[in-house]
């Protein structure tokens, strides 16, 4: 049976907050392994909680150790394990709350929010730290000025080298890659697309990307959605007119494509049904193993590769305002004081940073050369 308190806080405190799936499976594997985890060590957590006692600080890192381990090997990745602790804690900080919130008298209630307030410090001491090494330049990034140049040639239907044989998966994934490399969406984004989302009427054209978890309209078992805000985009007359090929005389081909009918996504398998996950990743896989200059394409790339355009735009402008930040968190779906801009940024930083070192040293080394000459003179 579900555990009710397990089935509250995913009620209360996630779902409202329109939590991916995915994300709320992660946030119940992480509770899952906890459970498990203490009550294997004898630990009776409701006790716990109602005492006000929570666990002790070997208790807890033997907790974060459990974390670092995974079933089929012996470590996983330190971002899932600093991911498994901090969502099972977060938790069991709320089964506290809810507790102390039913205190009678107002100094067991400053005794009780004291407890926690040590617990949590507790915690922190002895969290596993994310993953907070150094990648190097090429390990998360977009493209490079060639490899964008041959994936815009060799996507376009009428290139020889197009690696689809059928007309209209050309036209879909001409217009569905065009989008990702215009507008840098994830791939949530451009699988929950709507034809009721697109305004192909006007000049310039534009699509908007709505939150819409628990999409009734959506028959796919793990419904992608937006991770970031809603937002709308104007888009290339080129790509407006990709989407109307694509949309008007293919997709609406209830010859080629008869379940297209049955829902108002954009983008279809070869059934016309909407396009999974696994399906939009298969369009890249053929694409890097097609043409293996393409590096380690996915689809996230795309987004990383829009980053550094805006980076290299913002870097040849005279504007240095803030307003640049500002409108990469609106395209991007980010808040408007996220750290994401810094995050994608990070190459186009590094890479603007070693361009001015190189020019301090040519510099040094034209002085020390200048330097010499008039010694020799001398």
């Amino acid at each position: 049976m579900p555990d009710p308190d397990v089935t509250e806080f995913v009620l209360t405190q996630l779902r409202p907050k329109g939590r991916a799936a995915r994300t709320v499976s992660a946030y119940l594997r992480a509770i899952g392994h906890g459970l498990s985890h203490f009550q294997r060590a004898g630990v009776i957590l409701e006790e716990r909680v109602a005492a006000g006692t929570y666990l002790s600080t070997p208790e807890l890192t033997a907790f974060a150790t459990a974390c670092k381990r995974g079933q089929r090997k012996l470590s996983i990745d330190k971002d899932e394990a600093s991911g498994r602790y901090s969502r099972f804690v977060e938790y069991l900080c709320w089964r506290a709350e809810l507790v102390i919130g039913r205190t009678s008298s107002e100094a067991s209630f400053e005794r009780a929010r004291l407890a926690l307030k040590r617990f949590k410090t507790r915690v922190g001491a002895v969290a596993p730290p994310p993953d907070a090494s150094i990648q190097s330049p090429d390990a998360r990034g977009g493209l490079a000025k060639k490899q964008r140049e041959n994936l815009l040639a060799v996507i376009r239907p009428d290139d020889e080298r197009n690696p689809w044989d059928d007309p209209a998966l050309k036209a879909r994934n001409f217009a569905m890659v065009q989008l990702a490399y215009e507008l840098g969406p994830r791939a949530g984004d451009v699988l929950s697309l709507k034809i009721r989302d697109t305004n192909l009427t006007r000049r310039p054209a534009s699509v908007t990307f709505h939150r819409r978890h628990d999409d009734p309209e959506d028959p796919r078992k793990d419904q992608p959605v937006l991770k970031t805000k809603p937002r709308v985009l104007e888009i290339s007359d080129e790509l407006a007119l990709a989407l109307e090929l694509w949309i008007d005389r293919n997709r609406a081909n209830r010859a080629r494509f008869p379940e297209a009918r049955k829902h108002p996504f954009v983008f279809t398998n070869n059934r016309g049904e909407p396009l999974g996950q696994r399906g939009y990743q298969l369009v890249f896989k053929k694409l890097r193993t097609k043409f293996p200059e393409l590096g380690k394409l996915v689809s996230h790339v795309l987004r990383h590769d829009w980053n550094d355009r805006w980076q290299d735009l913002r870097a040849e402008s005279t504007d240095h305002s803030a307003n640049w930040q500002r409108e990469q968190c609106y395209a991007m779906g980010w808040a408007d004081r996220s750290t994401m801009p810094a995050r994608y940024a990070s190459r186009a930083i590094a890479a603007s940073a070693n361009k001015k070192i190189a020019r301090m040293n040519s510099a040094a080394q034209a002085r020390g050369e200048k330097s010499a000459q008039e010694r020799e003179r001398k």
